[in-house]
């Protein structure tokens, strides 16, 4: 796992990749931390790619975990083959930017998950695609299906509740569980997060080109 210290939301990812790893049993044979050229108490060696990447030469795992950002994650694809590091990437959707993809095959074989397929084929996505791109002239966004979903979460839960007292709504949308939306399955917890599984990419070539294809929703 490599994680790009400078991003909050780096560490934290780590955090649960670290957590799902240790659940299904599976070693952390490197554990790396990129920190910013910006940090100028810190060595040039924890602010170098290359210097990281020469590290997973011993004992090589079977991919390497980067939480950080894409533009990073394409410098660190590049640094890995350059030095004959011919493993896949896993991240978040984060990496599903152009400078990550102009990588095209030497990328191939990258995983990441996301919170949205815009080109699903499931009827209910492929119906809200539709009528999204007709109004707006273009297809939906992650946060536009998110902002979907939330609205029709909210109009469940006035449903269900005994009136339009605030508390009463709060406890109707905390009650729900497995709504089906075009963001896959979503259930609120007691705390009153959002409990979601993620739908799963593979960066591929498909009909010439090379894109982040769906191979896992959540639906």
């Amino acid at each position: 796992i490599l994680s790009s210290v400078v991003n909050d939301y780096s560490i934290k990812l780590t955090a649960s990749f670290k957590n799902a790893l240790y659940n299904h049993n599976l070693n952390v044979t490197h554990e790396l931390f990129l920190w910013p050229v910006a940090m100028t108490h810190q060595s040039t060696d924890d602010t170098s790619i290359a210097v990281q990447i020469t590290k997973l030469k011993k004992n090589t795992p079977d991919a390497l975990i980067y939480t950080g950002e894409g533009k990073e994650a394409s410098e660190i694809v590049r640094e890995m083959r350059k030095q004959g590091v011919n493993i896949p990437l896993v991240g978040s959707e984060d990496l599903m930017i152009p400078e990550f993809t102009s990588l095209g095959s030497a990328a191939y074989g990258t995983i990441v998950y996301g919170g949205f397929d815009v080109n699903s084929e499931n009827p209910n996505i492929r119906k809200f695609v539709k009528a999204y791109t007709k109004k707006f002239g273009q297809p939906p966004s992650r946060l536009a299906a998110l902002s979907y979903d939330a609205y029709g979460l909210l109009a469940q839960a006035v449903k269900m509740s005994p009136s339009l007292r605030p508390n009463h709504v709060r406890a109707a949308l905390a009650s729900i569980k497995n709504f089906h939306g075009v963001t896959g399955k979503t259930s609120i917890s007691s705390s009153g997060e959002a409990l979601k599984e993620p739908f799963i990419f593979e960066f591929m070539e498909k009909d010439g080109n090379s894109v982040f294809k769906g191979i896992k929703e959540p639906l």
